[in-house]
């Protein structure tokens, strides 16, 4: 295990308190909460990427990350009623 991979093991550790705030919280928490463990998941996968020396993983990451970003929108927009 090299600093690459317990770097990405601490950012996914990260991602319980974004879950927990997903899953308990106000409609904009949850929305901000899932942008954040978005974020946290791609800069994972970049930690990854560099341990494994790996492009692909380069990939997954850029395409999580506008994925994410797509999501939210419509995410947002069948939330429009509530907010």
């Amino acid at each position: 295990m090299n600093a690459w991979v317990a770097a990405a093991a601490v950012m996914l550790g990260l991602l319980l308190p974004a879950g927990l705030l997903t899953m308990r919280g106000d409609v904009i928490d949850r929305v901000v909460a899932m942008q954040l463990s978005t974020t946290i998941a791609a800069l994972a996968l970049l930690l990854l990427a560099e341990a494994a020396d790996r492009d692909v993983y380069f990939d997954l990451a850029v395409v999580t990350t506008v994925l994410s970003f797509v999501g939210s929108l419509f995410y947002l927009r069948s939330l429009e009623a509530w907010l």
